[in-house]
């Protein structure tokens, strides 16, 4: 029996999700509000950060970790971190961050690896303490 999955939403969770479903052998039923796929994903054109990845190795970049990207985030993002539904408490923000920080390698390993995406240029771009911002060498 065929099993189907609903992705809701189209950028990069919502395609990775269908992505992975779709190795699994599912049906895939993609929704998504926007009349173009993308996402907010569609919105970030600089590139994808990871901390501690090997891209940044590769350039001799190898003073940076998770615990760095963790605190350069939370900077950035200051006392206040809003959701879709108002704003979130101390640990719920926490937990986002965290989330972000530390599963960052895996995510631009993961993309370059079974996607094939081009992120071997790595640059510093504001609210980061040192370069991890990963995109491919051409751009739209």
């Amino acid at each position: 029996m065929t099993r189907s999955v609903i992705t809701v939403g189209s950028g990069l969770a919502g395609l990775s999700a269908a992505y992975e479903a779709l190795k699994a052998g599912a049906k895939v039923h993609m929704l998504d509000r926007a009349p173009k796929p993308g996402g907010n994903s569609i919105k970030a054109s600089s590139g994808i950060n990871g901390a501690g990845t090997r891209f940044q190795k590769e350039k001799n970049i190898t003073t940076d970790d998770s615990t760095w990207f963790f605190e350069d985030t939370a900077r950035s993002a200051g006392a206040r971190l809003l959701s879709r539904t108002g704003l979130l408490g101390e640990s719920e923000r926490k937990t986002l961050i965290e989330i972000l920080a530390f599963q960052s390698a895996d995510a631009v390993n993961w993309l370059a690896d079974e996607i094939g995406v081009d992120l071997t240029t790595v640059a510093q771009l504001g609210g980061h303490s040192i370069a991890r911002t990963h995109r491919g060498t051409t751009g739209p």
